[in-house]
C-alpha cells in the first residue's frame, strides 16, 4: 500500500510544483509591482558598471545606495540582453534560481541517503524534498521577485551540495568553498551555511578547515580588493556603513510573528530529523573527536544532517537579531526555511522505511502521508493562474502571501 501513498505523493508534488512554476514564469512579465525593493534593485542592475553611479560616496547626489554586491546585478544585465526587458529578466533570474534551489535539495536528499535505499524511495524522499520549497508562501514569494535572495540561496545550496557529496575529497570542498563565496558577492548576510559547513568541519579535519577557510579568504580577499579600488573605497562604504540600519528591538516581535503564516506541515515534517540528530548527538556526547570525525567520514547521511541542524541552530538565533533591523522582511527567514525541505525528504524516507519493514505501519503511514497530499493542494490550485487573461489582483495575492497588507 505505502506504494500507492508514494507514488500519489511523488505525482502531487511535481503537478503542483509545475504550476507553481508557470505562474512565476508567467510573473515575469507582470508590469505591476511585485515588491517596493524591485525597482531599486534593477536600476542599480541597469548602472552597476557605472562606477559615477553606483557604489558611491552619497555625501552628494544622486543619493543611492547599492545595497548588495554585484553578481545579481551582472547575471540580470546578462538576462536582459535575451529578454529585453529589465522586469522580466530581474525576475527570471530569481525564478530560474527557484527551479535550481529545488533540484539541487533534491540531489542532495539523494546523495545523502544511504545506497541501500531502494530507489524508490530514494526518488520519493528526493522530489518531495525539493519540491517541498513550493509549499511556504514565503519562499514562493521571493523567488518570483527581481530581487537577490534566491540567486545568493541557490549559490549556497549548490555548495552545499558539492560540499556533502564530494566527502574528503579536498577539490570537492575547495569549489565549494568558491561557490560559497560567489554566494557572498551576491548577498553579503548569506553566512550560516558555510559557517555550519565550517563548524563541522572542524570535528572531522581541523587542518582542512584551517586550509579552506585561508582559501575563501582569499577567494574573497582579491575580488573584493579589486572592487573596493574600481569603486575608490565605495563598495564596503555601501555595503558595510551605508547599509547599516537602526536596531529596534520591539519591531523583532512584529517581524518574527511572521513565522505564524508559514505552513507547519514543514516544521512538523523536519522536527523528527532534527530531533533525531539532536538526540544522536546527546546519546554519544561522551564520544571522542576521533570517533566523531570517522562516522562523519564514513557517512554522508550523518553529515548532512548535522550541518542542517547546526544551520538551523544558527538561524535561529541570528533571526531576532535581524528582525531587529528596521526595514527587515520576511526573505530573512529563507535560509532557514529551505533548510527544512531536504530534512523533510529525510523524514519522508524514514516513514517509507518503516512502512515497507512493519505492515502494521501501512495504515498509519497511509493517513499521514493523506493529510500531506491535502496539504499540497494550494499548490496544485496555482495551475489555474497560468491561464487567467489578466494581472488584476495578483499585487494584492502576493501581499497576502507576504503578510502583509494589500496596500502596503
Amino acid at each position: 500500500m505505502y506504494r500507492v501513498v508514494q507514488l500519489s505523493l511523488t505525482a502531487v508534488m511535481i503537478l503542483g510544483s509545475f504550476g507553481q512554476i508557470a505562474g512565476m514564469l508567467r510573473d515575469c512579465w507582470n508590469p505591476a509591482e511585485l515588491d517596493y525593493g524591485e525597482g531599486i534593485v534593477l536600476w542599480q542592475a541597469k548602472h552597476i558598471l557605472d562606477p559615477a553611479l553606483t557604489y558611491r560616496n552619497i555625501d552628494t547626489p544622486p543619493y543611492n545606495v547599492t545595497h548588495y554586491p554585484p553578481v545579481y546585478h551582472l547575471a540580470t544585465r546578462a538576462m536582459q540582453t535575451v529578454t529585453h526587458n529589465w522586469v522580466a529578466a530581474g525576475r527570471l533570474v530569481s525564478v530560474l534560481s527557484g527551479i535550481g534551489i529545488a533540484l539541487v535539495i533534491g540531489l542532495l536528499v539523494w546523495a545523502a541517503l544511504p545506497r541501500r535505499v531502494p530507489w524508490a524511495d530514494r526518488w520519493a524522499a528526493a522530489i518531495f524534498g525539493g519540491c517541498s520549497i513550493f509549499l511556504h508562501p514565503f519562499t514562493t514569494f521571493w523567488i518570483r521577485t527581481a530581487r537577490v535572495d534566491a540567486l545568493g540561496l541557490f549559490l549556497s545550496f549548490a555548495a552545499l551540495a558539492i560540499y556533502l557529496s564530494g566527502r574528503e575529497r579536498f577539490v570537492f570542498q575547495l569549489a565549494a568553498v568558491g561557490i560559497f563565496a560567489l554566494a557572498g558577492f551576491t548577498k553579503q548576510s548569506l553566512f550560516t551555511i558555510p559557517a555550519a559547513c565550517l563548524l563541522i568541519e572542524m570535528v572531522v579535519n581541523w587542518r582542512r578547515m584551517l586550509v579552506l577557510i585561508g582559501s575563501g579568504a582569499v577567494m574573497i580577499g582579491v575580488p573584493l580588493i579589486s572592487l573596493e579600488q574600481r569603486t575608490r573605497g565605495g563598495f564596503l562604504l555601501n555595503l558595510v556603513f551605508y547599509n547599516a540600519n537602526p536596531m529596534n528591538l520591539a519591531a523583532a516581535k512584529s517581524f518574527l510573528s511572521g513565522l505564524f503564516y508559514s505552513p507547519w506541515l514543514l516544521f512538523a515534517l523536519a522536527s523528527p530529523a532534527t530531533l533525531g540528530t539532536g538526540l544522536y548527538l546527546w546519546r554519544k556526547r561522551r564520544c571522542s573527536i576521533h570517533w566523531w570525525s570517522a562516522r562523519c567520514k564514513d557517512s554522508v547521511l550523518l553529515r548532512t544532517l548535522l550541518v542542517l541542524t547546526v544551520h538551523l541552530a544558527l538561524s535561529l538565533v541570528l533571526i531576532p537579531v535581524a528582525g531587529a533591523k528596521r526595514g527587515a522582511s520576511s526573505n530573512y527567514f529563507l535560509p532557514m526555511l529551505l533548510s527544512l525541505s531536504p530534512l523533510a525528504g529525510i523524514t519522508l524516507w524514514r516513514a517509507f522505511a518503516a512502512s515497507r519493514n512493519f505492515r502494521r505501519c501501512d495504515a498509519a503511514v497511509l493517513c499521514s502521508c493523506s493529510l500531506i497530499i491535502l496539504a499540497c493542494q494550494p499548490m496544485v490550485s496555482a495551475i489555474p493562474r497560468v491561464f487567467s487573461p489578466a494581472y488584476e489582483g495578483d499585487r494584492e495575492e502576493h501581499a497576502r502571501e507576504r503578510g502583509a497588507p494589500p496596500g502596503g
